[in-house]
């Protein structure tokens, strides 16, 4: 059984979604998200498109994007500490170069990571078919 995502966390994800400006075609970002003892994690990124028809079909590739530094600063209730993650070495699921924000949104202490790859795991977000000029979800799971 899925677990419920909460409406604010919801929330959270499409404001990001909007200081995001994308080179290419992009999904709605994909997310995970858990709470322990030291508050709320949210995990984004980019997810794969898939390009359909011609000598590239069935080529995933993960969009490129441009973040609003500023304007994911006031998702949060005062501006967030900040900061950039280049790890030398990562698997490819939730480790790799990120952006984190750490600060309060709406009271709650919330840390927002938003990673420039997808996790191996993550599902497909849109069909590009090239030749037919059409671009659409994907229903299945990458």
């Amino acid at each position: 059984m899925a677990r419920k995502i909460p409406r604010w966390i919801r929330a959270v994800v499409d404001e990001l979604q909007t200081t995001l400006e994308p080179e290419d075609y992009l999904a709605p970002l994909g997310f995970s998200f858990k709470r322990d003892k030291e508050g709320w994690l949210i995990s984004a990124f980019p997810r794969r498109n898939e390009l359909i028809g011609g000598m590239h079909d069935g080529t995933q590739q993960v969009p490129g994007f441009r973040l609003c530094l500023t304007g994911a600063m006031t998702i949060f209730d005062a501006p967030p500490h900040v900061q950039w993650d280049s790890p030398s070495v990562y698997d490819g699921n939730y480790d790799g170069p990120c952006v984190i924000f750490h600060g309060l949104y709406r009271g709650r202490d919330l840390e927002l990571v938003l990673y420039d790859q997808p996790p191996a795991a993550a599902k497909l977000g849109l069909l590009i078919d090239w030749q037919r000029g059409e671009v659409k979800p994907c229903k299945r799971s990458g």
